[in-house]
């Protein structure tokens, strides 16, 4: 039993250094996300913008409007984003997988502050109308988990043509499965059926 279940295990890590990484998205232009206009200027207090400036990260996640970026106030962008105003995002991102590669890019009109499960992982002010991917970083796969992840934006925007689309993409290797300990009450039952089968063929060979 011991020697099965250990060929087992080294059958499965095996397996599991061998699966293959995928370059994929993770994000994509024009994703959707929840949103809410903050009720505050970001501008004054943007060198100390952090994840706590904003309170609301659970509720809006749970009970946010629901908008696609590009945010804008275009007529050629899915969602209206009202001028001289700062939003908070978020949405959420199930990796089934560990990510390598992470490059992150952002369009933005003004400035930009983005958390990874609470952790800053991107911040950038630019008083300059910026509509397209001219900020570009390579995140750290310790930013991120398997399985349910938390991005969240803080926006901010002091002008006329108000603009933030995001995307990010990685190479994703999926998790090999994991084995499940044997419960006591199998073993026990394995070891007794193999005791008797040995002593069922030994006494075989006597006779």
């Amino acid at each position: 039993m011991r020697k099965f279940i250990s060929i087992l295990t080294t059958l499965i890590v095996i397996v599991g250094f061998s699966l293959p990484s995928n370059a994929a998205s993770v994000i994509s232009s024009g994703d959707t996300y929840k949103y809410e206009t903050l009720n505050f200027d970001l501008r004054p207090i943007w060198n100390s913008v952090n994840y706590s400036t904003y309170s609301g990260w659970d509720n809006l996640l749970q009970n946010g409007q629901e908008g696609q970026s590009a945010f804008g106030n275009r007529a050629t962008y899915n969602t209206y984003w009202t001028q001289r105003t700062d939003l908070a995002l978020i949405k959420e991102i199930d990796i089934e997988g560990t990510l390598d590669n992470i490059l992150l890019s952002v369009c933005i009109d003004n400035g930009f502050a983005i958390f990874v499960n609470g952790n800053l992982a991107a911040k950038q002010q630019i008083e300059a109308f910026a509509n397209d991917w001219r900020f570009n970083y390579n995140l750290s796969p310790t930013l991120f988990n398997v399985g349910k992840n938390e991005i969240a934006v803080l926006a901010e925007d002091h002008g006329y043509g108000t603009y933030f689309d995001m995307r990010m993409t990685a190479d994703i290797t999926p998790v090999a499965p994991t084995v499940p300990a044997p419960e006591p009450s199998s073993m026990i039952l394995g070891i007794t059926a193999l005791t008797g089968f040995i002593l069922r063929k030994k006494a075989a060979v006597k006779i």
